[in-house]
């Protein structure tokens, strides 16, 4: 029709043109027929244009019908109050319910029980807050009871107008496998860290358990040496104090090993002199060397600075290793220690190690393997010479850790050459430095033990027998406790320079004493120091003992000299050194705070008035202490840190924060030698911490008593 009138108009528009002096009621009539067959030809192309519109809309809803019932997903809609109005197929199905009972069910009702009120309470702040699109995951539960985990985005429909909720369009996941190889890794992963806890927790009985007995004999044995006896003896006392040693030594390296192997070893990383290192190892290794009758020559280069900062202890095992098996497989000749300066940079020194023998070797085709777990050169090499195999491996584990490479080059018979590459940081102190252990006798010390009190905690009576023999050799008069609860109550009967503190006790073991004696022991009781006597050689051992405020820790079975020097360092008598023990608590305070206010109560006559005003003054001037306190630590201003450190004191006293009394003697002891740097950096850092929670505690105080603070 629409061709038609476009046909039909044209012609009569034609017309028209050509024959202008038509009569004017004609050319009227065919005016109007064009117009007639125009608004004919619209309402045609307007039905028509209806119809394919509606055709198209019949069309995209048959698709997204289609595209609803074939997806895998969930797809619903609720109403404003969260009754379910649809569900496609596959949501039917998943939950067990036809399209038409589906329909008469709120949306929680396929919630599992446990989720249920999160889920309620996670969708009513969607409807409260308007937020158009949200994310969960939660459990459901199928009709036939069982449970379904899916992924939800639902999204808010609101009115446009009136910005009300009309409804909300849910579209959901089935996550129930995915949720099970969750669930499944997470259990393996949990069996797997069960298995690590049983596995150190095994270790470190064990190692209680082998390191106990063997404590007694190796100071047994180290007794019997000492007491003059008969040639004929001597050799049999030297052979069971070798094979001690000798289980010792595997006993070690396979605990060493498992702490690197569970990623437990740590690092310290402090000032420390490199001559101590070389001259303990001279010490430690000289009469091995000389038992063999090798040379055991050191050189180390001249432009090497005096002192670095790393582990000191961590580099000694290193080095100790390498030449201690360089000393087992050379049969003559000599075992060479060099160090030499490779390069260094502005804040950093790179370092090369080198232990050369002139021992029996390692075969080339061995090279690459030598640093593997439990290998040694030959079966022949296990046989003759012992070992577990694991030295090499723990020392180019821990060379790894530190950032440095460890190569090996060998030949058959002419010996072996193993190089250490390590960077340390450059040493910008003068103070004196962190010493390392070496093989000193406790004969050179020209300090005594004559006259002083060790009370001895420990359980088992052969090392009871074991360390009472040597405090007597040594002069000690000691006394014994057989559990925690028996050492405090012995330290309230009587006055000691030390306590030796086992860890593994009945009724109260050595963490739980130590705490006692720091947190709930009055003064001076709460200072003395204590030193851990462990069986147990676990990495975490020491972080323990620190913990739980002990001064420093002794592993059984312990070596007479390394004993010795510990009593030596922390007693009375070495009290004056520069080593002086400090007790810094590393846990936090127990539940009645910081803060003693008796002292307060008790001048005053319990006066809360005065009270409260030395409390304001404390708040007031403490902050300004602190920061003058941290400025002269700084800029090492000995003279300033004496002067703060004075004035510190009374204040804290007054107010009753005794743990920090013992700090601020010590700030005020390293003032006046002008040393110790780094320690006081520590102690500093220490006192703000404490006062921060000082503050905090007396505000509350000051709030208890509705009283408002100055500001």
């Amino acid at each position: 029709m629409g061709i038609f009138h476009s046909v039909l108009d044209e012609q009569i528009k034609k017309y028209l043109d050509n024959n202008y002096l038509i009569d004017e009621k004609l050319r009227g009539l065919l005016l109007e027929i064009s117009k007639t067959y125009e608004k004919i030809s619209d309402r045609e192309e307007k039905e028509v244009s209806e119809q394919s519109l509606l055709q198209k809309l019949q069309f995209n809803e048959a698709r997204y019908r289609q595209i609803v019932e074939c997806t895998t997903d969930l797809i619903y809609g609720c109403d404003a109050e969260g009754y379910l109005i649809y569900a496609n197929p596959v949501a039917c199905q998943r939950f067990g319910y036809t399209e038409e009972e589906i329909r008469q069910l709120h949306f929680t009702d396929v919630v599992a029980l446990e989720h249920r009120e999160m889920v309620r309470d996670f969708y009513k702040r969607q409807f409260e807050e308007r937020i158009i699109d949200t994310y969960l995951e939660f459990k459901c539960l199928t009709r036939d009871g069982k449970t379904a985990w899916i992924g939800n985005n639902v999204h808010l429909q609101l009115n446009a107008e009136h910005n009300w909720v009309v409804g909300f369009q849910g579209v959901a996941r089935d996550m129930t496998e995915a949720k099970q190889a969750e669930e499944t890794l997470i259990q393996a992963r949990r069996m797997a860290e069960e298995s690590v806890k049983a596995k150190e927790h095994f270790l470190s009985v064990m190692s209680h358990e082998i390191r106990t007995p063997l404590n007694a004999v190796i100071g047994l044995s180290h007794l019997l040496l000492d007491e003059n006896p008969l040639p004929n003896q001597v050799e049999h006392l030297q052979a069971i104090k070798h094979s001690a040693d000798s289980l010792m030594i595997i006993i070690n390296d396979i605990l060493d090993f498992s702490k690197i192997e569970s990623g437990k070893v740590s690092f310290e990383n402090v000032d420390f002199k490199l001559d101590d290192i070389f001259r303990g190892i001279e010490k430690s290794l000289a009469y091995k060397a000389r038992e063999s009758n090798l040379r055991l020559l050191i050189e180390t280069d001249p432009r090497l600075p005096a002192t670095v900062v790393g582990d000191p202890l961590r580099l000694n095992q290193i080095i100790l290793n390498l030449v201690s098996n360089a000393i087992k497989f050379t049969e003559k000749g000599f075992v060479e220690v060099k160090a030499q300066m490779v390069s260094q940079k502005k804040d950093t020194i790179t370092i090369e190690f080198k232990i050369t023998d002139t021992g029996i070797g390692i075969p080339a085709n061995k090279l690459s393997t030598i640093f593997e777990s439990f290998t040694q050169a030959s079966h022949e090499t296990t046989r003759k010479y012992g070992g577990t195999g694991l030295g090499l491996t723990i020392t180019k584990r821990l060379v790894e850790l530190k950032g440095g490479t460890i190569q090996v080059k060998s030949k058959i018979g002419l010996g072996s050459t193993f190089t250490v590459l390590l960077t340390f940081e450059k040493s910008h102190l003068t103070a004196p430095v962190i010493p390392v252990p070496s093989g000193n006798t406790i004969e050179a010390s020209t300090e005594s033990l004559d006259n002083l009190q060790v009370l001895l905690v420990e359980d088992n009576r052969m090392n009871q027998l074991v360390v009472k023999k040597f405090m007597e050799k040594w002069g000690v008069r000691m006394d014994i406790a057989e559990n925690g609860i028996e050492a405090i109550e012995k330290l309230r009967e009587s006055t000691f320079s030390l306590v030796l503190m086992d860890l593994q006790m009945p009724q109260m073991d050595g963490y739980k004493a130590a705490r006692y004696i720091r947190y709930n022991m009055d003064y001076p009781y709460r200072n003395i120091p204590i030193v851990a006597l462990t069986a147990s050689a676990m990495v975490d051992v020491r972080r323990k003992v620190m913990d739980a405020g002990m001064n420093d820790f002794i592993t059984k079975p312990f070596d007479p000299r390394d004993l010795y020097l510990k009593i030596l360092k922390f007693s009375m008598k070495g009290s004056q050194s520069d080593e002086s023990p400090i007790f810094t608590p590393s846990v936090l305070p127990g539940n009645n705070g910081y803060v003693n206010l008796q002292y307060l109560e008790e001048i005053s006559a319990n006066n809360q008035e005065f009270i409260t005003d030395m409390i304001r003054l404390f708040l007031r001037q403490m902050p300004q202490f602190v920061q003058k306190l941290k400025k002269a630590c700084e800029n090492a201003n000995w003279m300033d840190l004496r002067y703060i450190t004075h004035k510190m004191k009374s204040s804290l006293s007054t107010i009753g924060i005794f743990e920090l009394e013992s700090v601020i003697r010590q700030l005020e002891t390293y003032a006046a030698q002008e040393s110790h740097l780094i320690e006081v950096v520590q102690l500093c850092n220490h006192v703000e911490r404490v006062c921060e929670e000082v503050y905090t505690e007396l505000k509350e105080k000051l709030n208890e008593k509705n009283l408002k603070l100055i500001k």
